[in-house]
């Protein structure tokens, strides 16, 4: 019996396994599961509902009898991933806190329990494999510390949706967080304009006025607030004057101050740089009169111009 959660993007990705005798969460290449790769979204899908999402969005199963290549009843095509690809309606791209940057389809794979050709709308996250494995394993999530994930059992064995909030983080600053159909941007940007005017775009071809910004913009006392579902491309932020604008922006700041207050700050485990630990001199080197000698060891943390 085998549950795979696959995350679809232009790229190939790892499919995550759970199996006979294993204890957890497995890497599989992708080869595993050939049936189990989108090759495009098409137009009639992507005009569908939106619902906003994070890591997990569509978790959706080819169909009894579809083969590589072939439409799905949701609309999708079935077959070999492709390099690149598109973000369809959404806004920019990775490095960004905006929907392009963030979302992603999921798949979910698991004859005889996940009925083929569904769709789910279920907002999710990486974060949530670990409390759904704990789920499949019969075992409860440890009570001595917060656990952020979700089970998705429920969304993915009896077709439920659960509302829950998403934060999203860049570095140490909460950028946006998404409650329901509505998103928050508390700040906006893309990258600085010195690394724009050297070609570095994350949003290439697509400019908001005030929504896309090289300056990191404060929007913390009156966040912009846009509904996912008229406008996943958040090109049209709801008026402050608006009494949905006021109605999301009560609730959104209630779970935001609920987050905020039960946070623990961590300990940083990849902001650490030391040119020391790269292979100056890797086996052979020495045939090719090419072996570098390392420079001292000196940890340091890092800088990320974005």
């Amino acid at each position: 019996m085998w549950l795979r959660f696959r995350f679809l993007s232009g790229h190939d990705v790892p499919t995550f396994s759970r199996g006979p005798g294993s204890r957890g969460i497995s890497y599989e290449p992708p080869e595993s599961c050939p049936e189990a790769r989108i090759l495009h979204s098409s137009q009639s899908a992507l005009a569908g509902p939106f619902v906003p999402m994070t890591g997990l969005s569509d978790s959706v199963s080819p169909g009894e009898g579809e083969g590589l290549g072939t439409p799905s009843p949701s609309g999708l095509t079935w077959g070999p991933s492709l390099p690149g690809g598109s973000n369809g309606p959404f806004l920019c791209g990775k490095q960004t806190t905006f929907e392009g940057g963030m979302r992603e389809p999921a798949l979910a794979w698991w004859p005889g329990h996940i009925a083929a050709g569904q769709v789910s709308h279920q907002l999710g996250s990486i974060m949530d494999l670990f409390t759904t494995s704990l789920a499949l394993a019969g075992l409860t999530p440890p009570r001595d510390r917060a656990v952020d994930g979700l089970n998705l059992l429920p969304a993915l064995l009896q077709r439920r949706l659960m509302d829950r909030p998403v934060f999203y983080y860049r570095g140490d600053t909460l950028m946006a967080t998404t409650l329901g159909q509505h998103k928050a941007h508390f700040w906006t940007w893309t990258n600085s304009w010195e690394n724009f005017r050297q070609g570095i775009d994350f949003c290439p071809g697509q400019n908001v006025s005030g929504v896309t910004t090289h300056n990191l913009e404060d929007h913390t006392k009156l966040p912009l607030i846009f509904h996912l579902g008229r406008d996943p491309g958040e090109r049209f932020p709801l008026s402050f004057a608006s009494a949905e604008y006021q109605e999301a922006l009560s609730r959104i700041t209630s779970v935001v101050q609920q987050h905020q207050e039960a946070l623990v700050p961590g300990q940083p485990q990849l902001n650490v740089c030391n040119w020391a630990v790269m292979n100056w001199a890797p086996p052979g080197c020495e045939k090719l009169r090419k072996c570098l000698t390392p420079p001292e060891s000196i940890p340091e943390k890092c800088l990320w111009s974005h």
